[in-house]
């Protein structure tokens, strides 16, 4: 009766044992790194612990208590088998669980390193992303620099020849042969005019006579930083000095100029 009971007590803590082992490797992947330091997790291995105890010492006791008497020796022979085939197979169990916990630990190992890989990778390429757009300005202002530099040679290198818009719009109408001859790819400085138009996306504007209506007029096209935002700033009908260089005369058109300076 008491060997009976003792075996049953076997039985029922070596499931229950395999039980907290599940449990057990449960918290261990759930914890992660520092699975020693929490609280499941330890919980958990002091019950497997007290329920392995329990187990042995069932087993233990039911073969002492076990009475010979009750046994032959081919009984007490397949007793031992049965008890070792027991015990092999929960060493089977066991060693299975210990694998499958092992493939788990690895797998996440394994994607734990591809995150982190995968963030080193992204961090380089945003730091590279911000090193590339860094010298895209530097170079965009580079050039500006030298477009300034330029431009400004350009503006202190001439002698302006002083012209008032009177005697250019008046050249032109009188003769727009002579007038191309005289003033074409010379740099002059445009007195006695106003602001006509002012185009829209600032890319030129247009000179005239105070309260002139001709078909004729001087279209200037900014040609440095500093004039496209002096345009920004002009009115219709503001007196302005006009600095630069005619690159075209034309009859119906009238004078192309490449805006230098703005006064």
């Amino acid at each position: 009766m008491v060997t009976s009971l003792l075996v049953l007590i076997w039985f029922g803590s070596l499931i229950y044992f395999i039980v907290l082992w599940r449990q057990k490797r449960s918290a261990r992947l759930k914890a992660g790194a520092n699975y020693e330091y929490d609280e499941n997790y330890i919980e958990i291995s002091k019950n497997k612990r007290i329920v392995g105890m329990v187990c042995i010492g069932a087993f233990l006791l039911a073969g002492l208590l076990s009475p010979s008497k009750e046994h032959s020796t081919e009984d007490q022979t397949v007793a031992t088998i049965q008890e070792a085939s027991k015990d092999d197979k929960a060493r089977r169990e066991i060693e299975k669980l210990e694998a499958e916990q092992k493939r788990e630990t690895e797998k996440l190992e394994r994607e734990k390193q591809k995150e982190a890989e995968k963030l080193e990778r992204q961090q380089r390429e945003e730091v590279e992303k911000a090193e590339k757009e860094r010298k895209a300005v530097e170079q965009r202002q580079i050039r500006e620099q030298e477009r300034e530099a330029r431009a400004k040679a350009e503006i202190e290198g001439h002698n302006y020849e002083e012209v008032s818009v009177n005697t250019l719009l008046n050249d032109l109408e009188s003769n727009a042969a002579r007038a191309s001859r005289m003033y074409k790819d010379k740099y002059v400085k445009i007195v006695g005019g106003v602001v006509e138009n002012i185009e829209s996306d600032g890319d030129y504007i247009t000179i005239d006579r105070p309260g002139g209506f001709g078909l004729t007029a001087i279209q200037c096209y900014p040609k440095n930083g500093t004039v496209e935002e002096q345009v920004f700033n002009l009115n219709r009908n503001q007196q302005v000095v006009i600095y630069g260089k005619v690159i075209r005369v034309g009859e119906i058109l009238g004078y192309s100029v490449d805006l230098l300076k703005l006064e």
